[in-house]
């Protein structure tokens, strides 16, 4: 595509492959499948969406749900989930950690 040669597996060879939801052009390398969008955006999620997910979780609604209404994506909803996990204890019995 561009000349570039990926070190991860020595592809120099790329094509388009559709488009991401976000409407930028997919790339696949041949060599190995990768599928990547060139110049991708990061966006981050809000304090108060962030409080605002808490706050559905504590009302056991379905987590599909949270993602479609709140627009997350279910990869950051569900490395949000493990990160709550961590810091909530799981044996109540236990008092909680300092």
């Amino acid at each position: 595509m561009n000349g570039l040669v990926w070190p991860q597996c020595g592809a120099v060879r790329t094509v388009k492959n559709g488009y991401a939801p976000t409407g930028k052009q997919r790339t696949i390398r041949r060599v190995c499948g990768h599928q990547f969008t060139l110049q991708s955006v990061w966006h981050r999620v809000s304090v108060e969406t962030i409080a605002l997910v808490n706050r559905l979780l504590m009302a056991q609604i379905f987590h599909r749900g949270i993602c479609r209404v709140i627009r997350i994506s279910r990869s950051w909803f569900r490395l949000h989930l493990e990160g709550l996990s961590r810091r909530v204890p799981h044996d109540f019995r236990d008092p909680l950690p300092q």
